[in-house]
């Protein structure tokens, strides 16, 4: 069997032992847009960490079937990261998306800071959360990962405390303590990294996160843009732990 050269997802569960189903978005990308032929292998996951390789059977804008011939469970890797990306212009904030899930990241929460240049009402919040989740899924097919990274847009900070899971760090380029000193010896079950928006987080909100046990730290002379400082962080993290590198 030839290696697979596209990779899709199905829901929870809907992975079965002998033939999978592709339907909705997922068929019509496979049979219009890449316009994948019986006969083509392609890798299907579920997002809980089950992959399958198998041979497309059919293939219709409607629906995709495979013939399953390789099935795997891939165990999570620790810790699980966590990215809280403060709110940017779109398009900073859909690089920073497409680049997290390719380094790993299993959530990425943007929430409204002070500091925001833009400012969204509920209707513009919902449709940039879907936005920012397909993309997301876009770019978990291109790296073939076995997960779905969870999206989420809260209105502000304060919304946002409460979904933090210790370690948490705290991008601050005056930090006197530098990324690599702060991350734990041994990799913890998860790890949260707060990024602020163009303007950086206030005073306030650094006070905030320090509150509930989040800890300042820098990447270093170099002053990165926030839609870099995000990716690059995990990436750090990914690699001092062996899931990266």
């Amino acid at each position: 069997m030839s290696a697979p050269k596209h990779h899709f997802f199905v829901p929870t569960g809907a992975l079965g032992p002998e033939r999978v189903r592709l339907e909705g978005d997922e068929a019509h990308h496979a049979a219009r847009v890449l316009r994948i032929a019986v006969g083509e292998t392609i890798s299907v996951a579920d997002g809980s960490g089950r992959i399958v390789d198998g041979v497309v059977t059919t293939s219709g804008p409607d629906a995709v079937e495979v013939r399953v011939i390789l099935e795997r469970t891939v165990t999570a890797a620790a810790p699980a990261l966590a990215l809280y990306q403060g709110l940017a212009r779109r398009e900073r904030v859909d690089l920073v998306v497409q680049k997290a899930v390719e380094v790993g990241a299993q959530t990425i929460v943007v929430f409204g800071s002070e500091r925001s240049v833009v400012r969204w009402d509920e209707p513009k919040r919902l449709k940039a959360e879907d936005r920012w989740r397909a993309i997301a899924l876009a770019s978990a097919k291109q790296c073939r990962s076995p997960w779905r990274t969870t999206v989420h847009v809260a209105p502000h900070l304060g919304s946002v405390l409460d979904r933090l899971q210790p370690p948490v760090i705290v991008l601050a380029p005056e930090a006197a303590s530098s990324f690599r000193d702060v991350l734990p010896e041994q990799a913890p079950p998860t790890l949260g990294v707060v990024v602020g928006p163009e303007g950086g987080l206030t005073p306030a909100e650094m006070d905030r996160l320090r509150c509930v046990g989040a800890t300042a730290a820098s990447l270093g002379d170099r002053i990165l843009r926030t839609e870099t400082a995000g990716p690059v962080a995990l990436a750090l993290a990914a690699y001092s732990y062996g899931s990266l590198g």
